[in-house]
């Protein structure tokens, strides 16, 4: 197929996709004509299609908790983006603003993808409980999806230090009879 590049079309943007040509450059077709694909490739694949720019004014647009976030955050929670992630995760490091590391680490949860729990750690390590809540809340997400494969001594060792956390709720979080056992 070719591919004449987006042309604009109200507030819709169309454009011819080369999907052979995608699924090649990604590995989803091999040398051989084999193929294979898992979600990962697949929410690489939508990643690929919505585009980076694209994928980071949405992490912003979210971040910032301006009008259009809740749409924002759907599509990138529905593309379970790494990019979002890792934009999220950069914003929240290097953030002044309480309410944006707080919006950053919220909508890291929300995508739940998988790269994120070596992060709870560092949000539990948080001054704001509510960024504690946060981990806890990807902690469950991670826990409950079947699409992520967490090493149980790792997991072992993010409830420990949840559970030595100051927030009562934070512990009881992480407690045998908490939410995350259930």
């Amino acid at each position: 197929m070719a591919h004449d590049g987006p042309t604009a079309v109200g507030w819709v943007v169309q454009m011819t996709i080369d999907l052979v040509e995608l699924a090649v450059r990604l590995g989803s077709v091999g040398e051989d004509g084999g193929e294979w694909c898992d979600i990962s490739l697949a929410s690489r694949a939508l990643e690929a299609l919505v585009g980076e720019d694209n994928i980071k004014a949405a992490v912003d647009l979210v971040i910032s908790h301006e009008p259009g976030r809740l749409l924002a955050q759907y599509v990138l929670v529905r593309l379970q983006s790494l990019i979002a992630t890792e934009t999220a995760y950069g914003i929240y490091q290097t953030s002044d603003d309480r309410s944006r590391a707080y919006w950053a680490a919220h909508l890291i949860a929300a995508i739940g993808h998988p790269r994120a729990f070596a992060w709870i750690p560092v949000f539990l390590s948080n001054d704001d409980d509510n960024v504690a809540h946060v981990a806890m809340d990807l902690l469950d997400g991670l826990l409950s999806s079947a699409d992520v494969d967490l090493e149980p001594q790792e997991v072992e060792q993010v409830l420990t230090l949840a559970q030595r956390h100051p927030s009562a709720e934070v512990r009881h979080r992480a407690a045998p009879s908490g939410s995350c056992f259930k």
